[in-house]
């Protein structure tokens, strides 16, 4: 198996427990289904007609887990910027603790110096 650091950053094989338990619940489903089409005898048209459906509706919630976890990770840094630019802490940091200020201040200088 993969790093799970190298999963997480490619959305095509992103996995987590959610989408390893829908991806078992669809290849259940599938199986019963084609029980059930042999069973009760259903006509091929009948057949592709329920296995679009499921696979639109996996599609859906597979992309509604990637998103909710990617926006889950936004909104937690989010949160945590807003929490800290609210607290006011940034003002009793050194310029050693807080590197976002390093960051912004030497950008900062260089979109200066570009404009003279």
């Amino acid at each position: 198996m993969e790093n799970t650091a190298v999963l997480k950053k490619n959305p095509i094989i992103f996995r987590n427990d959610k989408q390893v338990r829908l991806e078992e619940a669809k290849k259940l489903f599938l199986s019963t289904l084609t029980e059930f089409a042999k069973t009760q005898n259903l006509s091929e048209d009948e057949y592709e007609l329920i296995l679009k459906y499921l696979n639109e509706a996996y599609l859906e919630k597979r992309a509604s887990y990637l998103l909710q976890e990617k926006l889950n990770d936004l909104s937690s840094q989010l949160d945590h910027a807003l929490k800290f630019a609210l607290a006011g802490s940034y003002k009793t940091e050194s310029l050693k603790d807080n590197f976002t200020k390093v960051f912004y201040y030497r950008n900062k200088r260089s979109s200066i110096s570009y404009e003279r």
